[in-house]
């Protein structure tokens, strides 16, 4: 995992998808995509700020995230 990379995370039981902004130590800073309220309802955006996760709560891919659920 890189910055630039698409990662996902969970939250509140759902799976997230985000991009990975930095990585620093053991934590990885992720931006996420926000519905755009003067568009269309289907189309997102990059928005200012971010969330800072363990590495731990980082999935490469879809699939390792939603198996992190169960």
């Amino acid at each position: 995992m890189k910055p630039g990379d698409k990662a996902y995370f969970v939250e509140t039981g759902n799976v997230r998808e985000a991009e990975v902004l930095k990585i620093n130590g053991d934590f990885v800073t992720l931006r996420f995509r926000y519905p755009d309220p003067n568009s269309g309802p289907r189309h997102t955006v990059y928005q200012n700020g971010g969330l800072r996760l363990r590495k731990s709560r980082v999935f490469e891919s879809k699939e390792e995230a939603q198996k992190s659920i169960r």
